[in-house]
This record gives C-alpha cells, sequence and structure tokens, in this order.
C-alpha cells in the first residue's frame, strides 16, 4: 500500500511512507536484532532477525507496526521468504520452513539438505521452494513441509544470490553472469529461456508485472 518497510540491518526495521514516491518520508524505527532480510504478508511483515530467527510485525495499522515476537536462535535469520501459509529462513546453509497458518505463532517443521555453497535469497511459490546455491538453482518440493526434497536444479553459471518467480518463469540474481530467466513450468524439468548478462555484479532482483528490477 502506501508504506514500505525496509531491513536497516543494526538500525532494525525503518517504516516509510511512500504516499508520495518522490518524496519517501521515515516515519517510525522499530528497534529489532539486525534486521538482514524482509517479507510482507497480508497484515504482517516477516523479518530476518540474525540471532532471534524470524521476527513478525503486525502492521494492521501501517503507520504504527507492533513487533510481535521472534522465533528464537533455533534458526540464524539471514532472509526469508513467504507464501501464502508458508514461510521459509535462510540460514545460509540451508532452508528452513514454517507453517504460518496463525501469522504471528509460527510453527517449525522441515528443512533442506544442506546447501553446496549457501543461500543468501531465495523464493517460494505454490509446492516449491527455489533456492540460488551457488552456481545453480535447486527447486525443493514442499508439498510435505516436513520433508522438503530435491526435485531437481539447473546451472546458472555466476553465484546465485536471490531468485523470484513471476507465473512460469524463475528469475535469478546471478552476479557476474546477470539476470537468468529459467522456465519452471515443469519444476521438475526446468530450462533456462533467456538473461541478461550487462548487469554489474547482479546480487538482488524485483519482478513486478513486465518488469524485472
Amino acid at each position: 500500500g502506501n508504506y514500505a518497510y525496509v531491513a536497516a540491518r543494526d538500525s532494525g526495521v525503518y517504516v516509510v511512507d511512500v504516499t508520495d514516491p518522490a518524496n519517501p518520508v521515515k516515519i517510525k524505527t522499530l528497534q529489532t536484532p539486525r534486521a538482514r532480510g524482509i517479507a510482507i504478508n497480508g497484515s504482517v511483515v516477516y523479518v530476518a532477525a540474525s540471532d532471534s530467527g524470524m521476527g513478525m510485525i503486525d502492521i494492521t495499522n501501517p503507520s504504527n507496526p507492533i513487533v510481535v515476537g521472534y522465533t528464537g536462535a533455533e534458526v540464524y535469520g539471514e532472509n526469508v521468504s513467504v507464501f501464502g501459509n508458508i514461510a521459509g529462513i535462510t540460514d545460509y546453509g540451508q532452508i528452513t520452513f514454517y507453517d504460518i497458518t496463525n501469522p504471528v505463532s509460527p510453527i517449525k517443521k522441515g528443512s533442506t539438505v544442506s546447501l553446496t555453497s549457501g543461500n543468501e535469497g531465495f523464493a517460494i511459490s505454490g509446492n516449491y521452494a527455489y533456492v540460488p546455491d551457488g552456481d545453480s538453482l535447486k527447486i525443493f518440493n514442499i508439498s510435505d513441509l516436513n520433508s522438503p526434497t530435491l526435485a531437481s536444479k539447473i546451472y546458472t553459471g555466476g553465484y546465485g544470490y536471490m531468485a523470484a518467480v513471476d507465473g512460469d518463469y524463475c528469475y535469478v540474481a546471478s552476479e557476474g553472469t546477470g539476470v537468468r530467466a529459467i522456465n519452471i513450468s515443469n519444476p521438475s524439468s526446468p530450462v533456462e529461456a533467456g538473461f541478461y548478462d550487462d548487469v554489474p555484479q547482479s546480487r538482488g532482483l524485483a519482478v513486478n508485472g513486465k518488469y524485472i528490477y
């Protein structure tokens, strides 16, 4: 809506009024443990909060958000992704999933196997998690949240920092090899559909309509 939420590392989480996009105004700072990543789902903001795991912020009143609590040190919060009733936290070496049917009381479920090179950002869509791991994109079937299984992987070239899904495509920020567009219409057999490699050190991305940022 009219608010942006910024994971601002040691400063916590910034709440920014973007009613006038040309003149954003920071209206509040929420003191959280080191905020490394952020995801919004309905009226809750989920924060990757380092040693405190995943934090939950109630934004029912978006101009006056309230920190509800944290999952704790069971998982180190490097980045967070949310889809429907599923949230995932990456602690670099693996992804741990949570059932967020109750949005402010996550229930810890299963984790992926240990990753080869580590992950700093990933996407969840439907029954699958799309996880850059070193020079590959790994796709995990999470239909059984207690036991995620590797469905497939595809080589992307550079070190993959982050993935974003839109429709039948997963876009990967692949550092030295730019942005890779992976056709995931069949998640068990992904195919690279295209790429744009004129991006210096591609480390993060977002998809909106016909544009990738």
